[in-house]
Protein backbone atom coordinates (compact mmCIF):
# COMPACT_ATOMS: atom_id res chain seq x y z
CA UNK A 1 0.00 0.00 0.00
CA UNK A 2 1.26 3.48 -0.85
CA UNK A 3 1.45 5.83 2.13
CA UNK A 4 2.41 9.48 2.58
CA UNK A 5 5.94 10.40 3.73
CA UNK A 6 4.49 11.58 7.06
CA UNK A 7 2.78 8.23 7.63
CA UNK A 8 6.00 6.47 6.65
CA UNK A 9 7.86 8.54 9.25
CA UNK A 10 5.53 7.36 12.01
CA UNK A 11 5.76 3.76 10.84
CA UNK A 12 9.57 3.82 10.82
CA UNK A 13 9.65 5.46 14.26
CA UNK A 14 7.51 2.65 15.69
CA UNK A 15 9.63 -0.05 14.03
CA UNK A 16 12.96 1.35 15.29
CA UNK A 17 12.04 2.23 18.88
CA UNK A 18 14.29 -0.53 20.22
CA UNK A 19 17.06 0.06 17.69
CA UNK A 20 20.47 1.03 19.10
CA UNK A 21 21.36 2.97 15.97
CA UNK A 22 20.77 6.76 15.92
CA UNK A 23 17.89 6.50 13.42
CA UNK A 24 16.24 9.70 12.14
CA UNK A 25 12.69 8.74 11.04
CA UNK A 26 11.96 12.38 10.14
CA UNK A 27 14.15 11.82 7.09
CA UNK A 28 11.06 10.25 5.52
CA UNK A 29 8.67 12.97 6.63
CA UNK A 30 10.88 15.67 5.12
CA UNK A 31 11.72 13.93 1.84
CA UNK A 32 10.43 15.76 -1.23
CA UNK A 33 12.18 13.75 -3.97
CA UNK A 34 13.34 17.00 -5.55
CA UNK A 35 16.36 15.48 -7.32
CA UNK A 36 15.57 11.78 -7.50
CA UNK A 37 13.07 9.07 -6.78
CA UNK A 38 14.83 7.29 -3.91
CA UNK A 39 15.50 8.03 -0.25
CA UNK A 40 17.82 5.86 1.84
CA UNK A 41 17.24 4.45 5.31
CA UNK A 42 20.49 2.73 6.16
CA UNK A 43 21.65 0.93 3.04
CA UNK A 44 18.07 0.27 1.93
CA UNK A 45 16.79 2.42 -0.98
CA UNK A 46 13.14 3.39 -0.59
CA UNK A 47 11.63 4.24 -3.93
CA UNK A 48 9.23 7.15 -4.20
CA UNK A 49 6.04 6.67 -6.21
CA UNK A 50 4.21 9.69 -7.58
CA UNK A 51 0.46 9.25 -7.31
CA UNK A 52 -2.00 12.03 -8.24
CA UNK A 53 0.76 14.60 -8.14
CA UNK A 54 2.01 13.58 -4.68
CA UNK A 55 4.93 11.42 -3.66
CA UNK A 56 4.20 8.20 -1.80
CA UNK A 57 6.19 5.34 -0.28
CA UNK A 58 5.44 1.64 -0.21
CA UNK A 59 4.69 0.61 3.38
CA UNK A 60 6.19 -2.85 2.76
CA UNK A 61 9.52 -1.29 1.81
CA UNK A 62 9.43 0.98 4.88
CA UNK A 63 8.85 -2.06 7.09
CA UNK A 64 11.67 -3.92 5.39
CA UNK A 65 14.07 -1.01 5.93
CA UNK A 66 13.03 -0.69 9.59
CA UNK A 67 13.47 -4.42 10.30
CA UNK A 68 16.90 -4.37 8.66
CA UNK A 69 18.06 -1.64 11.05
CA UNK A 70 16.66 -3.40 14.12
CA UNK A 71 18.32 -6.68 13.14
CA UNK A 72 21.71 -5.04 12.57
CA UNK A 73 24.29 -6.51 15.03
CA UNK A 74 24.95 -3.10 16.58
CA UNK A 75 27.33 -3.02 19.56
CA UNK A 76 28.08 0.55 20.73
CA UNK A 77 31.25 -0.68 22.49
CA UNK A 78 32.74 -2.47 19.46
CA UNK A 79 34.51 0.58 18.02
CA UNK A 80 36.73 0.71 14.95
CA UNK A 81 38.69 3.41 13.16
CA UNK A 82 36.44 5.38 10.81
CA UNK A 83 39.50 6.32 8.71
CA UNK A 84 38.29 9.89 8.79
CA UNK A 85 40.86 12.21 7.18
CA UNK A 86 42.70 14.28 9.77
CA UNK A 87 43.78 16.94 7.28
CA UNK A 88 42.05 19.04 4.71
CA UNK A 89 41.58 17.00 1.51
CA UNK A 90 43.43 18.03 -1.63
CA UNK A 91 40.11 18.66 -3.38
CA UNK A 92 36.90 20.18 -2.04
CA UNK A 93 34.77 18.62 -4.78
CA UNK A 94 31.39 17.90 -3.27
CA UNK A 95 30.48 14.21 -3.14
CA UNK A 96 27.37 13.38 -1.16
CA UNK A 97 28.17 9.66 -1.13
CA UNK A 98 31.55 10.05 0.64
CA UNK A 99 30.35 10.08 4.23
CA UNK A 100 33.84 10.56 5.63
CA UNK A 101 34.36 13.73 3.63
CA UNK A 102 30.90 14.90 4.67
CA UNK A 103 31.79 14.55 8.36
CA UNK A 104 35.06 16.39 7.82
CA UNK A 105 33.20 19.16 5.99
CA UNK A 106 30.78 19.56 8.91
CA UNK A 107 33.71 19.90 11.31
CA UNK A 108 35.49 22.48 9.20
CA UNK A 109 32.33 24.46 8.58
CA UNK A 110 31.38 24.49 12.29
CA UNK A 111 34.93 25.54 13.24
CA UNK A 112 34.87 28.37 10.72
CA UNK A 113 31.55 29.66 12.07
CA UNK A 114 32.73 29.43 15.69
CA UNK A 115 36.00 31.30 15.05
CA UNK A 116 34.19 33.82 12.88
CA UNK A 117 31.75 34.57 15.71
CA UNK A 118 34.13 34.30 18.67
CA UNK A 119 37.66 34.61 17.30
CA UNK A 120 40.44 32.01 17.19
CA UNK A 121 41.78 30.90 20.62
CA UNK A 122 45.25 30.40 19.10
CA UNK A 123 45.58 34.07 18.30
CA UNK A 124 46.70 35.52 14.95
CA UNK A 125 49.06 33.50 12.79
CA UNK A 126 52.75 34.58 12.97
CA UNK A 127 55.65 34.32 10.55
CA UNK A 128 57.15 31.53 12.68
CA UNK A 129 54.08 29.41 11.99
CA UNK A 130 52.58 29.84 15.44
CA UNK A 131 48.97 30.65 15.95
CA UNK A 132 45.98 28.95 14.39
CA UNK A 133 46.47 25.21 13.74
CA UNK A 134 43.43 24.70 11.52
CA UNK A 135 45.49 24.09 8.38
CA UNK A 136 48.19 21.98 10.04
CA UNK A 137 46.04 19.54 12.00
CA UNK A 138 43.59 19.17 14.83
CA UNK A 139 43.24 20.04 18.48
CA UNK A 140 43.60 17.49 21.25
CA UNK A 141 39.90 16.73 20.90
CA UNK A 142 40.33 15.80 17.22
CA UNK A 143 38.44 18.85 15.97
CA UNK A 144 39.65 21.91 14.07
CA UNK A 145 40.84 24.87 16.09
CA UNK A 146 38.21 26.72 18.08
CA UNK A 147 35.62 23.92 18.03
CA UNK A 148 34.34 21.68 20.81
CA UNK A 149 32.22 18.55 20.36
CA UNK A 150 29.15 20.12 21.97
CA UNK A 151 29.45 23.06 19.57
CA UNK A 152 29.71 20.69 16.62
CA UNK A 153 26.59 18.82 17.75
CA UNK A 154 24.76 22.07 18.32
CA UNK A 155 25.34 23.10 14.72
CA UNK A 156 25.26 19.74 12.92
CA UNK A 157 23.80 17.24 15.38
CA UNK A 158 20.52 17.05 13.44
CA UNK A 159 22.26 16.41 10.11
CA UNK A 160 21.74 12.92 8.75
CA UNK A 161 23.53 10.41 6.55
CA UNK A 162 21.58 7.41 5.31
CA UNK A 163 18.69 8.33 7.60
CA UNK A 164 20.90 8.24 10.72
CA UNK A 165 22.73 10.80 12.88
CA UNK A 166 26.44 9.92 12.83
CA UNK A 167 27.54 12.52 15.39
CA UNK A 168 25.60 10.64 18.08
CA UNK A 169 28.00 7.68 17.92
CA UNK A 170 31.25 9.32 16.83
CA UNK A 171 34.04 9.23 19.45
CA UNK A 172 37.61 10.56 19.56
CA UNK A 173 40.40 8.24 20.74
CA UNK A 174 42.98 10.51 22.36
CA UNK A 175 45.67 7.82 22.56
CA UNK A 176 45.39 6.65 18.93
CA UNK A 177 44.47 10.10 17.56
CA UNK A 178 41.62 8.60 15.57
CA UNK A 179 37.87 9.00 15.24
CA UNK A 180 36.02 5.82 16.18
CA UNK A 181 32.49 4.55 15.56
CA UNK A 182 30.68 1.22 16.10
CA UNK A 183 31.89 -1.44 13.67
CA UNK A 184 28.40 -2.29 12.40
CA UNK A 185 27.64 1.39 11.78
CA UNK A 186 30.82 2.01 9.77
CA UNK A 187 30.05 -1.05 7.64
CA UNK A 188 26.47 0.20 7.17
CA UNK A 189 27.62 3.60 5.90
CA UNK A 190 30.07 1.94 3.52
CA UNK A 191 27.25 -0.22 2.13
CA UNK A 192 25.08 2.88 1.85
CA UNK A 193 27.74 4.64 -0.23
CA UNK A 194 27.92 1.65 -2.59
CA UNK A 195 24.13 1.44 -2.88
CA UNK A 196 23.89 5.19 -3.53
CA UNK A 197 26.44 4.89 -6.34
CA UNK A 198 24.38 2.08 -7.88
CA UNK A 199 21.18 4.15 -7.79
CA UNK A 200 23.00 7.21 -9.15
CA UNK A 201 24.55 5.20 -11.99
CA UNK A 202 21.07 4.10 -13.03
CA UNK A 203 19.88 7.71 -12.89
CA UNK A 204 22.63 8.69 -15.35
CA UNK A 205 21.39 6.22 -17.97
CA UNK A 206 19.05 7.41 -20.70
CA UNK A 207 15.87 5.35 -20.67
CA UNK A 208 15.66 5.65 -24.45
CA UNK A 209 19.05 4.67 -25.87
CA UNK A 210 20.95 3.60 -22.75
CA UNK A 211 23.62 6.28 -23.10
CA UNK A 212 25.10 7.57 -19.84
CA UNK A 213 26.17 11.03 -18.69
CA UNK A 214 28.69 12.22 -16.13
CA UNK A 215 26.19 14.74 -14.76
CA UNK A 216 24.01 12.78 -12.36
CA UNK A 217 20.96 15.00 -12.81
CA UNK A 218 21.74 16.64 -16.16
CA UNK A 219 19.21 14.56 -18.11
CA UNK A 220 16.69 14.08 -15.32
CA UNK A 221 13.24 15.60 -15.70
CA UNK A 222 10.14 15.37 -13.48
CA UNK A 223 6.98 13.80 -14.87
CA UNK A 224 3.52 13.18 -13.47
CA UNK A 225 4.67 9.62 -12.64
CA UNK A 226 8.08 10.48 -11.22
CA UNK A 227 11.52 11.19 -12.66
CA UNK A 228 12.73 10.19 -16.12
CA UNK A 229 16.20 10.27 -17.70
CA UNK A 230 16.39 11.20 -21.40
CA UNK A 231 19.45 12.33 -23.34
CA UNK A 232 19.11 15.40 -25.62
CA UNK A 233 18.87 13.25 -28.75
CA UNK A 234 16.07 11.05 -27.41
CA UNK A 235 14.34 14.11 -25.99
CA UNK A 236 14.32 15.92 -29.33
CA UNK A 237 13.03 12.78 -31.05
CA UNK A 238 10.17 12.16 -28.65
CA UNK A 239 9.13 15.79 -28.01
CA UNK A 240 8.13 18.60 -30.37
CA UNK A 241 9.14 22.23 -30.54
CA UNK A 242 6.61 24.75 -29.38
CA UNK A 243 5.32 26.77 -32.37
CA UNK A 244 3.72 29.60 -30.40
CA UNK A 245 0.17 28.44 -31.13
CA UNK A 246 -1.02 29.42 -27.64
CA UNK A 247 0.13 33.03 -27.95
CA UNK A 248 -2.56 35.28 -26.49
CA UNK A 249 -4.26 32.40 -24.64
CA UNK A 250 -5.16 32.84 -21.01
CA UNK A 251 -3.58 30.19 -18.78
CA UNK A 252 -6.82 29.67 -16.84
CA UNK A 253 -8.60 28.69 -20.07
CA UNK A 254 -6.16 25.89 -20.95
CA UNK A 255 -7.64 22.43 -21.05
CA UNK A 256 -6.04 19.79 -18.86
CA UNK A 257 -5.54 17.79 -22.05
CA UNK A 258 -3.15 20.45 -23.38
CA UNK A 259 -0.05 19.21 -21.59
CA UNK A 260 3.33 20.92 -21.59
CA UNK A 261 5.33 17.69 -21.18
CA UNK A 262 4.98 16.85 -24.86
CA UNK A 263 7.09 19.86 -25.83
CA UNK A 264 10.70 20.95 -25.52
CA UNK A 265 11.75 23.64 -23.07
CA UNK A 266 12.00 26.97 -24.86
CA UNK A 267 15.06 28.19 -22.96
CA UNK A 268 17.41 25.23 -22.43
CA UNK A 269 20.44 25.24 -24.73
CA UNK A 270 20.14 21.47 -25.22
CA UNK A 271 16.84 19.70 -25.91
CA UNK A 272 15.11 19.15 -22.59
CA UNK A 273 11.62 18.02 -21.80
CA UNK A 274 9.22 20.74 -20.61
CA UNK A 275 7.03 20.23 -17.58
CA UNK A 276 5.12 23.50 -17.09
CA UNK A 277 3.15 26.01 -19.12
CA UNK A 278 4.91 29.17 -18.02
CA UNK A 279 2.57 32.16 -17.89
CA UNK A 280 2.58 35.80 -16.82
CA UNK A 281 1.07 36.17 -13.37
CA UNK A 282 0.43 39.87 -13.97
CA UNK A 283 -1.68 39.42 -17.12
CA UNK A 284 -2.45 35.69 -17.19
CA UNK A 285 -1.21 34.98 -20.73
CA UNK A 286 0.65 31.78 -21.64
CA UNK A 287 4.30 32.37 -22.58
CA UNK A 288 5.35 28.84 -23.47
CA UNK A 289 6.60 25.48 -22.15
CA UNK A 290 9.53 25.40 -19.73
CA UNK A 291 11.34 22.66 -17.84
CA UNK A 292 11.11 22.66 -14.05
CA UNK A 293 14.51 24.36 -13.62
CA UNK A 294 13.82 27.21 -16.03
CA UNK A 295 10.32 27.69 -14.64
CA UNK A 296 11.72 28.03 -11.11
CA UNK A 297 14.48 30.35 -12.31
CA UNK A 298 11.93 32.63 -13.97
CA UNK A 299 9.76 32.77 -10.86
CA UNK A 300 12.72 33.92 -8.76
CA UNK A 301 13.42 36.80 -11.14
CA UNK A 302 17.10 37.02 -10.20
CA UNK A 303 19.30 37.48 -13.30
CA UNK A 304 16.66 35.87 -15.52
CA UNK A 305 17.02 38.72 -18.03
CA UNK A 306 20.63 37.66 -18.63
CA UNK A 307 19.48 34.25 -19.87
CA UNK A 308 19.64 33.82 -23.63
CA UNK A 309 16.15 34.48 -25.01
CA UNK A 310 14.92 35.17 -21.47
CA UNK A 311 13.56 38.63 -22.29
CA UNK A 312 11.99 37.42 -25.55
CA UNK A 313 10.26 34.68 -23.58
CA UNK A 314 8.81 37.19 -21.09
CA UNK A 315 7.49 39.30 -23.95
CA UNK A 316 5.54 36.33 -25.29
CA UNK A 317 2.91 37.64 -22.88
CA UNK A 318 0.55 39.76 -24.95
CA UNK A 319 -0.15 42.09 -22.03
CA UNK A 320 3.54 42.83 -21.36
CA UNK A 321 4.23 43.41 -25.05
CA UNK A 322 1.26 45.76 -25.57
CA UNK A 323 1.93 47.74 -22.40
CA UNK A 324 5.73 47.63 -22.95
CA UNK A 325 6.38 46.41 -19.47
CA UNK A 326 7.61 43.35 -17.56
CA UNK A 327 6.25 41.36 -14.60
CA UNK A 328 6.76 43.02 -11.23
CA UNK A 329 9.52 40.67 -10.05
CA UNK A 330 11.64 41.44 -13.15
CA UNK A 331 11.38 45.24 -13.05
CA UNK A 332 13.87 45.57 -10.22
CA UNK A 333 16.47 43.74 -12.31
CA UNK A 334 16.07 46.35 -15.08
CA UNK A 335 16.52 49.19 -12.59
CA UNK A 336 19.53 47.51 -10.94
CA UNK A 337 21.19 47.15 -14.32
CA UNK A 338 20.47 50.79 -15.14
CA UNK A 339 21.89 52.07 -11.85
CA UNK A 340 25.02 49.94 -12.12
CA UNK A 341 25.65 51.31 -15.61
CA UNK A 342 25.00 54.98 -14.83
CA UNK A 343 25.84 55.54 -11.16
CA UNK A 344 29.41 56.24 -9.98
CA UNK A 345 30.90 57.28 -6.65
CA UNK A 346 32.58 60.66 -7.20
CA UNK A 347 35.06 60.09 -10.07
CA UNK A 348 35.44 56.35 -9.54
CA UNK A 349 35.19 54.27 -12.72
CA UNK A 350 34.28 51.07 -10.91
CA UNK A 351 30.62 50.07 -11.50
CA UNK A 352 28.76 49.87 -8.17
CA UNK A 353 26.48 47.07 -7.03
CA UNK A 354 22.99 47.36 -5.58
CA UNK A 355 23.21 46.11 -1.99
CA UNK A 356 19.65 46.70 -0.80
CA UNK A 357 16.30 47.69 -2.21
CA UNK A 358 13.18 48.58 -0.26
CA UNK A 359 9.83 49.39 -1.81
CA UNK A 360 7.42 51.80 -0.12
CA UNK A 361 3.63 51.59 -0.19
CA UNK A 362 3.42 54.31 -2.87
CA UNK A 363 5.68 52.34 -5.25
CA UNK A 364 8.82 54.36 -4.50
CA UNK A 365 11.92 52.17 -4.20
CA UNK A 366 15.04 53.03 -2.20
CA UNK A 367 18.20 51.48 -3.63
CA UNK A 368 21.43 51.26 -1.60
CA UNK A 369 24.51 51.09 -3.81
CA UNK A 370 28.02 50.09 -2.79
CA UNK A 371 31.45 50.46 -4.40
CA UNK A 372 34.32 48.19 -3.34
CA UNK A 373 37.03 50.15 -5.17
CA UNK A 374 37.98 51.94 -1.95
CA UNK A 375 39.76 50.99 1.31
CA UNK A 376 36.31 51.00 2.88
CA UNK A 377 33.25 50.30 0.80
CA UNK A 378 31.42 53.49 -0.12
CA UNK A 379 27.65 53.37 0.09
CA UNK A 380 24.97 55.78 -1.03
CA UNK A 381 21.27 55.78 -1.86
CA UNK A 382 19.08 56.42 -4.87
CA UNK A 383 15.33 56.80 -4.47
CA UNK A 384 13.24 56.26 -7.61
CA UNK A 385 9.52 56.87 -7.91
CA UNK A 386 7.16 54.27 -9.33
CA UNK A 387 6.64 56.38 -12.48
CA UNK A 388 10.40 56.62 -13.05
CA UNK A 389 10.78 52.85 -12.73
CA UNK A 390 7.88 52.32 -15.15
CA UNK A 391 9.57 54.60 -17.69
CA UNK A 392 12.94 52.84 -17.31
CA UNK A 393 11.30 49.47 -17.91
CA UNK A 394 9.42 50.83 -20.93
CA UNK A 395 12.61 52.17 -22.48
CA UNK A 396 14.30 48.82 -21.84
CA UNK A 397 11.48 46.90 -23.55
CA UNK A 398 11.39 49.34 -26.47
CA UNK A 399 15.11 48.85 -27.09
CA UNK A 400 14.70 45.08 -27.03
CA UNK A 401 11.78 45.20 -29.50
CA UNK A 402 13.68 47.52 -31.80
CA UNK A 403 16.88 45.46 -31.64
CA UNK A 404 15.74 41.88 -31.00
Amino acid sequence: MLISPQTAQGLLADLTQACGLPVAPEELGHCRFTVGDHVFIGDFPLRGYKHKGRWRLDDREVQQAGRALVQLPFDPHDLVDTKLPVRRPDSDTYDDTDWRRMLLRWMRSAAFKETWDNGCPCGPRTEEGRGCRRREGLQDNGLPCGLAMDQLKQRYGRQTIAGTRPLDVLAWDQDRKKWLAPRAYVALLDRWATARDTVDDKARQCSGCGKTTDDRWGWRSPTRNGWITLCPRCTSTSHQKYAGHLHGTQYDSLSRLVRADGYLCQLCSEPRRASHWDHCHDHGYVRGPLCASCNTYESLGTDFLSVTAGLAHLLECRGCRLQRTLPQHHRAAVVRKHLEMTERHDRCRQPPRVREENEAVDGTVRFVLGCYAHPQEKRWEQVLSGSTITELVREFVDRSLTNP
